[in-house]
């Protein structure tokens, strides 16, 4: 979808974006080809610190360290 297009800053009617629900669920694969895809403008560090913190709460630390170093690579 993200070849063809797709707005990987889209957010859901309650503001939550792919990022934050690709983390919130641990899906490693998806948080990765949305940090990779998107230019460095594209995902606002809110909306990477969102999701940072929606890992974080459903205790996937290695992905909140992925989307912490994300973050500090802007």
């Amino acid at each position: 979808l993200l070849a063809h297009g797709a707005d990987a800053c889209a957010t859901d009617k309650d503001g939550r974006t792919p990022l934050l629900l690709a983390a919130e669920s641990g899906r490693s694969s998806i948080v990765d080809a949305l940090l990779n895809h998107s230019p460095s403008t594209a995902l606002q560090a809110d909306h990477i610190a969102a999701a940072q913190q929606a890992a974080e709460g459903a205790g996937h630390t290695g992905m909140a360290a992925l989307l912490t170093a994300a973050l500090r690579a802007r």
